[in-house]
């Protein structure tokens, strides 16, 4: 499927996928059996940005450090 906009529904136990696409002035909803390739349109990934509570509550967490011994 192409020009994939959104995910609709993803169901493991029938194996299928429901996709929106994006189509000249109007949308589709297409359903399709897993394994499916989709290819999908540039916004489908805008980062969001979080709320003031969670960038507040960042502030604030603890972050364990890994290191790297030898190679």
């Amino acid at each position: 499927m192409t020009l994939v906009d959104r995910v609709e529904k993803v169901d493991l136990e029938t194996k299928r996928v429901r996709v929106r696409r994006k189509l000249e002035g109007r949308h589709e909803i297409v359903e399709a059996p897993l394994p499916a390739l989709l290819t999908v349109v540039r916004e489908v990934n805008r980062p969001r940005y979080p709320k003031v509570a969670m960038r507040l509550s960042a502030l604030e967490a603890n972050v364990t450090v890994l290191e790297q011994r030898g190679s």
